[in-house]
């Protein structure tokens, strides 16, 4: 792996293995109920052991959005890179209200050194051995706005699991996200993508970061933002909403899923009830 990559790919996925570690650590700390402190009169807080993690995986999630609006092409040295990652370290900005209880201040900017100083001290010639990962360019925000309307253009506004235009059976399926618990229904669907030429995917949200990504890194799953799956062409889609649904357009990956799930029939959407599966 050349230098410029080595780094790059050092800094994802530095961002990612210790964002996954704080999240797993809140969830343990959730499961117990620590996560907050209730008083008398009904009113609660969070506690500050919660305020000590949750703002840390926070931060390297929006540290690894600026980092991935970049791939390694784009720099024409390391010193370059170097300073684009030092800068994102110094400046990301978590997408919602900015932390102010002294506990999360504190872990925010603890986080923040961590990784300038991982970035500033990291041995490119050693990153030059690990393995490379799946390519992840997040978007800008005109190129996913203009995407997003290429995508309600040829497939329809979609939300819910509902859509603005009506389509043949055979053309776009709905069905409930049970019918993906099937073993290996996710590798299954990267399978028949696969089979069909495609190796790269755009991924678009309701809101937050959309990115072009390797077909092994798309999830096709719901993550509180409802999320539409297509390539440039937008001769498919997927997506997959807040009312436990997952749609699939195109014949070909209709036909190719209704083959591979079987439970599809079971599952052609009525809602978001298991209930009415019975």
């Amino acid at each position: 792996m050349e230098p410029i990559e080595a780094l790059h790919t050092a800094a994802r996925r530095y961002c990612t293995e210790r964002h996954d570690d704080y999240l797993r650590e809140y969830c343990k700390l959730t499961a117990v109920g620590g996560e907050r402190m209730t008083f008398r009169s009904g009113r609660w807080e969070y506690s500050e052991q919660a305020w000590d993690l949750f703002p840390r995986y926070r931060i390297l999630e929006a540290i690894r959005s600026d980092v991935e609006h970049y791939v390694p092409s784009d720099f024409a040295s390391l010193p370059q890179v170097r300073e684009m990652l030092e800068e994102a370290g110094e400046t990301a900005q978590i997408d919602s209200t900015p932390f102010t209880h002294p506990t999360a201040v504190a872990a925010v900017a603890e986080e923040r050194r961590r990784f300038v100083e991982f970035v500033r001290s990291a041995d490119v010639a050693e990153l030059s051995r690990q393995p490379p990962l799946p390519l992840r360019r997040v978007l800008g925000e005109a190129e996913h706005a203009s995407l997003y309307e290429a995508f309600v253009r040829r497939w329809g506004k979609w939300y819910g699991g509902c859509c603005d235009r009506e389509w043949p059976p055979e053309e776009v399926v709905t069905l409930h996200v049970e019918a993906m618990e099937s073993p290996g229904a996710y590798e299954d669907l990267r399978r028949v993508l696969a089979d069909h030429g495609i190796g790269r995917v755009v991924e678009l949200r309701e809101w937050g970061d959309g990115c072009e990504c390797d077909l092994d890194g798309a999830g096709f799953t719901y993550t509180g933002a409802e999320g539409f799956w297509t390539s440039v062409d937008m001769g498919w889609m997927v997506q997959a909403s807040h009312e436990s649904s997952i749609t699939f357009g195109g014949a070909w990956l209709v036909a190719a899923m209704r083959s591979h799930l079987p439970r599809f029939e079971r599952y052609l959407y009525r809602g978001w009830d298991l209930a009415a599966y019975e």
